[in-house]
């Protein structure tokens, strides 16, 4: 970029610069979207913290409680730090962060004795731990660790090895460890292996762009000039893929969204309940509940009375909620277990909203630990949920009121409701579900046959208290959670007052409820905080172990944690169950399984989120089956990631072979032509390659992805047949643009490169533009179909899927296949300007027909075959034809160079017809001379005849006037005609000839034939056929056509002292102004006498200034635009080089922020000789005006050319006229006048400025020939002489 703007290409600078933008916004984005995401994962503390100080409660930060602070703690708080309990009232705390355990610890304030010291985190039941959550109670703790101190940090340190023991510290050469830590400064060792081969492709392709822009300076011999580092630009972003990160960005984005699709999709998690069906959400309370007997399902309406009681208890006998939020989803709080007993007693019709009368209440918008508080997003009116008003809930039956709770106690085991039934005035219901052990303790008396007679109770014998007890055992062998419920009634008038001893007696045992929270199927392995036996348990169930399984495949975390990273190591394997497991053992176990290269994942939500970090692989959902998704989709994503990116690559390659032969390509001045520009390289790279790679990071997987045995972790994305393909890919690209490239370039233009084609758009670069045109097209449809080729790494396009039609699998891919037809219709698609109507463009071999016409009319039709007044009549006709469709062909002229129509209309084609008439006076006077010679019987006199096939190159400043100045003449003497107009302005030379066929030439007369000057100016000028070639134009390319004249000038005005300047004024003006400056003739130099100068100046000003430019459709508009853009450049760059050399600007020198080419008249003064406005013909609306002293200084000043086409002279002194006019070396010297051309005064200049003479009748010797006949009438020749 700094190189583009350095060299003032400021378009390539601007679209670098705007790759640059595009790709580090979409990286910002991603990365600040990734990050944001990260920090919402990883805030595990409170923001706030209640503490006691000074005898006070205090609010504060949670970052502000230091060791010794007293803090109190209640249901929903997170703890702020690691605390030593003091007090608790029934304090409950969910440790699922710090040992993966989901049921919540209960806490006391009991102590340990010294041979404690080792207990588990799960059973330190004396403390709470920071960022842990309060799930029931309240409590006071002292801080005993804040920040790294917690268990929290303890992990964190784990996590980043800041704990390592001083036996593992790094004691490699120091070599290595500078190698490390510059590795890891520059992105090599940290990040995902995808980041890493990214960033060692990063770095390899900048080395490569660096060699490439050596190569083309050392080319150059390391004269670095603008076009060597434009060279050097073009061959460095060929290297670079640009659109790589905003691909791979979009890939990835889209990929995690296709994850949670398939994750959504495969959501087969149930909810914990007795025998209940499945559910999308766990939480809803709808679904059946069968029976486990025999299958059938209850039906809510006829209950059996003995399970409708035991239901009732779960119910009531509950503190949990279940409610919808603003969202629609199902949302809880309380014990897990108090959570499942309410979903199913809902599913019933039995939950406690529906018993006690409460509606579901709109839910409070919640803060969490960290950040602002939420906002869903949804207005109100368009909410799914919709909750009951308070008339509504005023409206609902309200049968049970709650009178009286003794609160779920850590020590009894217990909770205990009494409600009043408002369909029972004498009792009270006394509800209670705890252990099954203590329910049972409490009860005095069971019902034997809950279904059949509900009503009837028998005592609870020791006998019936031990069948409980071992069904109790059973259902917790299973893995059940076993809770034990009962009920009793007693008076009403007992309620009130009643102790929680009297209240917890005399029950009526109901049911056992066993809850099931089986692990997953799919599970092999577990790091649980269960206790030993009961993961044993599990882990046989779901056949992790086996009867067989050796004592090492079941472990404690103290067992485990005992062991070093060595004797780790050493083990067989890694055991399969780790029991009562804290944070610390889940990372050493993670950094073990790492080392002997495992993959390891961690449950997202029931494992610790501490121990994320240290995994590969994080499953959000709890469900392990998401790890075949996970994989199957990563295969997919890699798959296409290679995909994308060999197809990025491959273009890449291509263009670079394309640039670096492309050196050999110099044109006559020894620059290096590009084949393909850098705008085009940015083209291709962004435009053309992005869409298609992101259809390919999209693309889905086969059916046999699953059964491909997993790639090298070495190779990653750049596998050895991915580089191969890239580079035998890439070749076959670029040579077969190269190809093309000559093809075009040496077969059929003849190879010409042109002149300074890199930054130039002048006529001359046309065969390189189609060159580079050609190649670019070639080159995208490459692309594109290489694209759909990357479909399958083994299979081909056309076979993708056998027994498909291929076509099918180009359409499954709609966004690849889009992209793909978008940027083949992008080519065939051309720019059509209402301004440049287009134009066949004919080969040499068109040139070969028109001069074989021209020939064969010459010989029978034209020529010697027509009389003089023939050939006057046509002359004659076609004058009047253009009268005719004057304003036609001015039209056309303003379509043609942007000239005004009322100039073309009243000027150029009048004075056309004045041409051709003026010759038709001629055609029949065409005579020689008779000569008389020494002997009487001898005469001699001359023929004037036709020279024969003229082939005609004119320009496009006067496209009708020249064309008249060449064809008149040559006609008028018998001459056949091949014209080639300039490229630029062929419109009316092809109308022009048009109504020459109409007048009634014959065929072949004249043979209009539209070309590029490198094909059809060169194949003209070299026919062999052709006996005159007539040229006007610039000078280098006159020196081209031997046998032509080139008119081109630098015309110089003198004003003297005498002179009316007003006059003088107005025809300086009038010189440069005409025709926007594009005239050979174009007077560019002033040279005004200092005692006049300054007001001489001011009067220019005026009249330049009154001009108006503009459209050439216009009226009213006085010049037009210049011709083109390589035009308009040229122009340009001059009034920059005039600045730069320190001429002043009196009027003009600005560009116009409108669109066309339009330069506006720009006057220098204070110039010097040997500046370039001075010296080069400029061919455009830029004067410079300088000041003389006397005559003498003004013919040299004038004088001072290599041109001499033509002058003024302004004076009113007539002495001082004939002096100067006869001292100044032009061909043309106009006096008190300038640029006025009359039909028979002939026009021509001298020095550079042209060979031969143009209208009048010397014109006419241009297209004959003089032949000299002797006859000897009866002189008689003695022989032998003497």
């Amino acid at each position: 970029m700094a190189l583009s703007f350095g060299v003032k290409d400021f378009i390539e600078g601007a679209v670098i610069a705007a790759v640059i933008v595009l790709n580090t916004t979409v990286g910002f984005f991603q990365e600040y979207k990734a990050e944001k995401t990260m920090d919402s994962l990883r805030q595990l503390s409170s923001p706030t913290a209640f503490v006691i100080r000074n005898g006070e409660g205090v609010a504060i930060p949670a970052k502000n409680v230091v060791p010794g602070d007293l803090v109190n703690i209640k249901v929903g708080d997170v703890v702020p730090a690691d605390l030593r309990l003091t007090w608790v009232s029934n304090l409950e705390i969910s440790e699922q962060l710090l040992t993966g355990e989901s049921v919540p610890v209960a806490k006391n304030t009991e102590t340990y004795g010294t041979e404690q010291t080792d207990i588990p985190i799960g059973d330190r039941l004396n403390l709470c731990y920071a960022s842990t959550i309060v799930t029931k109670g309240r409590g006071t703790g002292i801080t005993i660790g804040t920040a790294m101190n917690t268990q929290i940090g303890r992990i964190a340190n784990a996590i980043s090895g800041n704990d390592s023991p001083a036996e593992e510290e790094d004691t490699r050469p120091w070599r290595s460890r500078w190698s490390d830590k510059i590795q890891t400064l520059m992105g090599l060792k940290t990040g995902t292996p995808l980041q890493i081969k990214l960033s060692k492709l990063a770095y390899f392709l900048f080395a490569c762009a660096i060699l490439l822009i050596i190569i083309v300076f050392s080319v150059a011999r390391f004269r670095v000039t603008n076009e060597v580092v434009l060279y050097g630009i073009a061959a460095a972003i060929a290297i670079i893929p640009e659109s790589l990160i905003a691909v791979l960005t979009l890939t990835m984005a889209a990929g995690q969204m296709s994850v949670q699709k398939l994750w959504l999709a495969g959501d087969s998690g149930a909810s914990p309940e007795f025998s209940a069906e499945t559910n999308p959400d766990a939480l809803e309370p709808k679904g059946n509940v069968v029976r486990d007997s025999d299958t059938t399902v209850l039906e809510i309406s006829s209950l059996p009375q003995g399970f409708r009681q035991a239901v009732l208890v779960a119910s009531l006998c509950n503190v949990a909620t279940i409610r919808r939020n603003l969202k629609g989803q199902w949302k809880s709080t309380g014990d897990p277990t108090e959570v499942a007993l309410q979903v199913f007693a809902s599913k019933l019709g039995l939950g406690r909203a529906d018993l006690t009368g409460e509606g579901p209440e709109a839910e409070d918008r919640p803060r969490p630990a960290m950040g602002k508080v939420i906002d869903y997003g949804v207005p109100e009116h368009e909410r799914d949920v919709k909750f009951t008003d308070d008339q509504d809930k005023k409206n609902k039956e309200k049968r049970f009121d709650l009178k009286v709770e003794f609160p779920f106690s850590s020590d009894l085991k217990r909770m205990t409701t009494i409600y009043e039934d408002k369909r029972d005035s004498q009792f009270a219901l006394v509800l209670i579900k705890g252990a099954a052990e203590r329910i049972l303790d409490a009860s005095n008396s069971y019902i034997p046959s809950p279904e059949a007679d509900p009503l009837e109770t028998a005592p609870l014998t020791p006998e019936v208290r031990e069948c409980f007890m071992e069904k109790y055992e059973n259902l917790a062998a299973q893995g059940l959670r076993v809770i034990g419920l009962a009920h009793r009634k007693i008076p009403r008038d007992e309620v009130n007052g009643i102790a929680r001893e009297e209240a917890e007696k005399d029950f009526t045992f109901l049911a056992l409820a066993g809850i099931s929270d089986p692990p997953r199927p799919e599970t092999v392995g577990a790091l649980t905080g269960d206790h030993i036996s009961t993961a044993r348990a599990i882990a046989q169930s779901v056949e992790i172990i086996g009867p067989d399984s050796p004592q090492s495949a079941v472990m404690t975390a103290q067992e485990f944690d005992k062991l070093s990273d060595k004797e780790i190591d050493a083990l067989p394997e890694l055991p399969l169950v780790i029991a009562r497991c804290a944070p610390e053992t889940k990372v050493r176990m993670i950094h073990a399984g790492k080392r002997r290269g495992k993959h390891m994942s961690i449950h997202g939500m029931a494992g610790s989120d501490v121990a994320k970090d240290a995994s590969d692989l994080v499953l959000t959902d709890d469900n392990f089956d998401s790890i075949r998704v996970a994989v199957s989709e990563g295969r997919r994503l890699f798959a296409n990631i290679q995909r994308f990116i060999l197809h990025l690559l491959t273009t890449n390659v291509a263009e670079v072979l394309l640039l670096i032969v492309g050196l050999c390509f110099q044109d006559r001045d020894g620059r290096s032509v590009f084949p393909l520009s850098p705008i085009g390289v940015l083209w291709v790279n962004m435009l053309t390659s992005s869409p298609p790679a992101f259809g390919l990071g999209l693309e889905k997987a086969p059916p046999d992805l699953m059964r491909k045995p997993p790639h090298s972790t070495k190779e990653g994305v750049f596998s050895w047949p991915v580089i191969i393909d890239c580079i035998a890919y890439g070749v076959i690209m670029g040579g077969t643009c190269l190809a093309n490239f000559v093809i075009v370039v040496y077969g059929r233009y003849g190879g010409n490169l042109g002149v300074d084609c890199n930054h130039s758009s002048s006529d001359i670069c046309n065969t390189v533009f189609r060159a580079r045109s050609t190649t670019f097209a070639t080159l995208i449809f490459q692309i594109l179909l290489y694209a759909w080729e990357l479909k399958s790494f083994d299979r081909s396009v056309f076979s993708l899927t056998p027994g498909r039609a291929f076509y099918k699998d180009l359409w499954s891919n709609q966004t690849l296949f889009w992209s793909v037809i978008a940027g083949m219709v992008s080519v065939v698609l051309r720019e059509y300007s209402f301004l440049s109507p287009p134009v066949l463009s004919s080969s040499e071999k068109d040139i070969d027909i028109a001069v074989a016409a021209a020939r064969q009319a010459f010989k029978t039709t034209w020529g010697k075959n027509v009389t003089g007044w023939e050939r006057a009549r046509l002359l004659n006709k076609l004058a009047d034809l253009i009268e005719r469709d004057a304003q036609e062909l001015a039209e056309l002229e303003a379509l043609n160079n942007g000239k005004p129509v009322k100039m073309a209309r009243d000027f150029d084609i009048g004075d056309s017809v004045q041409c051709l008439r003026y010759y038709a006076g001629w055609a029949d006077k065409i005579t020689g001379q008779s000569i008389e010679v020494d002997n009487k019987s001898k005469l001699a006199f001359t023929r004037h005849d036709p020279i024969g096939v003229c082939g005609q190159i004119i320009p496009w400043n006067y496209p009708i006037n020249m064309w008249a100045w060449k064809v008149a003449p040559a006609l008028a003497v018998g001459c056949t005609i091949v014209m080639k107009p300039s490229e630029l302005t062929p419109l009316t030379a092809l109308k022009l000839s048009e109504l020459a066929k109409e007048a009634g030439f014959p065929p072949g007369v004249i043979n209009t034939v539209p070309s590029l000057g490198p094909v059809g100016g060169a194949a003209l000028a070299s026919h062999h056929d052709v006996d005159k070639v007539a040229f006007t134009g610039s000078t280098v390319t006159g020196r081209k056509i031997m046998e032509a004249a080139a008119k081109s000038g630098k015309s110089p005005h003198l004003v003297f002292e005498s002179a009316d300047l007003e006059q003088a004024a107005s025809w300086a003006a009038l010189g440069i102004c005409y025709n926007s400056g594009q005239d050979c003739t174009a007077g560019s130099r002033v040279y005004v006498q200092d005692t006049v100068y300054d007001k001489f100046t001011s009067i220019l000003v005026d009249r330049v200034k009154a001009l108006v430019v503009g459209d050439g459709l216009e009226e009213a508009t006085g010049a037009g635009p210049v011709v083109s853009k390589g035009q308009y450049d040229r122009v340009w760059g001059y009034i920059d080089s005039g600045k730069a050399e320190g001429a002043h600007v009196l009027v003009g020198g600005e560009k116009r922020q409108s669109k066309g080419y339009y330069v506006d008249p720009t006057v220098f003064t204070n110039i010097t000789s040997d500046m370039k406005i001075v010296k080069e013909e400029i061919f455009g609306p830029v004067l410079s005006v300088g000041v003389f002293k006397t005559e003498e200084e003004a013919i040299a000043l004038a004088n001072d050319t290599t041109y001499g086409l033509g002058a003024g002279l302004h004076s009113n002194d007539a002495n001082q006229c004939m002096r100067v006019s006869s001292a100044l070396e032009a061909g043309t010297v106009w006096v008190n006048q300038y640029n006025i051309l009359n039909n028979n005064v002939p026009f021509g200049g001298k020095k550079q400025s042209g060979i031969g003479r143009e209208l009048g009748s010397y014109a006419l010797e241009e297209y004959t020939s003089v032949k000299a006949i002797h006859w000897n009438f009866g002189d008689k020749l003695d022989w032998p002489l003497y």
